[in-house]
């Protein structure tokens, strides 16, 4: 009887060695070290690194220049995926590394097209290492907006 109360004690160790492995390679790494502070969608950047004018979230925005814009944070290396929707389907349109600068504790960062279609556009933000999900809250960073003729 000894002997088997033995061996499930070392059972339980290795399950439980198993556990802390297994959620140490799981960890969502996709939001280690970054905050997202402020986003805007933006016709374009001024000299301070801040959006000219700023379009909102889900909103519209006139067809021309377009640029997601980001405060953030931290020093984790995001990607915005661009997507076009047709119809009701969305299709990756390109990814980019955004631009990067920073300001005291803060990186401003952006991606933009100079000639946007019409339409509904999304930008999903991506770890740059891991291509995993950024999240905002609970949620990912996923930002859209309608462009207008």
């Amino acid at each position: 009887m000894k002997t088997s109360i033995h061996h499930l004690s070392i059972w339980r160790k290795l399950a439980m060695a198993s556990i802390v492995v297994c959620s140490i390679f799981f960890i969502d790494y996709a939001n280690a070290d970054i905050t997202i502070l402020d986003v805007a969608w933006t016709n374009g950047i001024n000299g301070k690194n801040q959006p000219i004018k700023r379009y909102s979230n889900k909103g519209k925005a006139p067809q021309g220049p377009l640029y997601l814009w980001m405060k953030v944070k931290g020093d984790v290396q995001v990607q915005h995926r661009w997507f076009r929707y047709l119809g009701t389907r969305p299709y990756l349109d390109k990814t980019q590394t955004p631009k990067r600068v920073k300001q005291g504790a803060n990186w401003y960062i952006w991606t933009g097209k100079q000639n946007i279609q019409p339409g509904w556009w999304r930008v999903n933000v991506i770890n740059a290492n891991s291509k995993r999900p950024v999240k905002c809250g609970r949620k990912h960073c996923v930002y859209s907006i309608h462009v207008e003729k």
